[in-house]
């Protein structure tokens, strides 16, 4: 019972990605600072998988909390991979003069 609300938060912010996933993939473009916010957001998920892995070592079993974390790293995924291509193709000024980025969705994703 102590871990509910912790579960239940990292459900929600699993489930918050859903409409921004669409909106991305709808039009193709998003702010600059919407991309770095969901770049920090990617890389705060991958931190907390790492501290899941750390758990199992040390024989801690919260894997109905650990699944969540790990969906929402995964809905972020996608994202990672078109943001640091468009940094790759662009370069990061693209990304700095706070102008919306077009961001190369294939319809695969």
């Amino acid at each position: 019972k102590r871990w509910i609300l912790l579960t239940s938060a990292i459900y929600t912010q699993a489930a918050s990605m859903l409409p921004q996933r669409r909106l991305l993939l709808r039009t193709k473009r998003l702010s600059a600072l919407t991309s770095h916010a969901f770049f920090l957001l990617a890389l705060g998920g991958t931190l907390r998988v790492f501290m899941w892995l750390v758990l199992l070592c040390e024989g801690e079993r919260h894997l109905y909390i650990m699944l969540g974390d790990f969906v929402h790293v995964g809905l972020l995924g996608d994202f990672v991979l078109l943001y640091t291509r468009a940094i790759r193709d662009r370069g990061l000024g693209a990304f700095l003069d706070g102008a919306d980025v077009e961001l190369s969705v294939d319809s695969h994703v």
